[in-house]
């Protein structure tokens, strides 16, 4: 659902990134590049176009715009803003929760798995000293 408010100075066009079909992705080693669809009948004058849900992810110095147009246009300015909670859906906002839990649970789970090899190391420790206590070399 495209919603368009019209003051007398710019006409605003808010979008969910959803809304806008995804028409290529290139993957790379340490990114990937997604290429999404806008299309708009622009009214005479400036028009701001806001697109949210975006991943937080986002380079924001990575942001490129293209317009293809009949007549003439002219793209003024790109600002990538991050907001979070505003302007997000429930799903939105609960899918943005999960992920927070995630990392949290991910790095808890390093902890601990750093965390038993340090116990092993020291249980194999334990176990050789044992050993040589109660089997002691006898060196001639």
């Amino acid at each position: 659902d495209i919603l368009s408010c019209v003051d007398s100075k710019t006409n605003k066009i808010e979008l969910k990134a959803s809304q806008c079909p995804i028409v290529g992705v290139t993957v790379f080693n340490d990114r990937a590049e997604v290429t999404r669809e806008v299309i708009s009948d622009l009214s005479p004058g400036t028009t701001e176009i806001t697109i949210s849900g975006v991943s937080t992810q986002l380079d924001k110095n990575t942001i490129r715009v293209v317009g293809v147009q009949i007549g003439e246009a002219t793209i003024l300015e790109v600002s990538p803003h991050t907001t979070y909670g505003k302007n997000m859906d429930d799903g939105d906002l609960e899918r943005q929760q999960i992920k927070e839990k995630a990392v949290k649970l991910e790095k808890n789970f390093a902890i601990l798995k750093n965390e038993i090899i340090r116990i092993d190391k020291q249980k194999r420790w334990l176990e050789t000293w044992g050993n040589h206590a109660m089997n002691p070399t006898v060196v001639s």
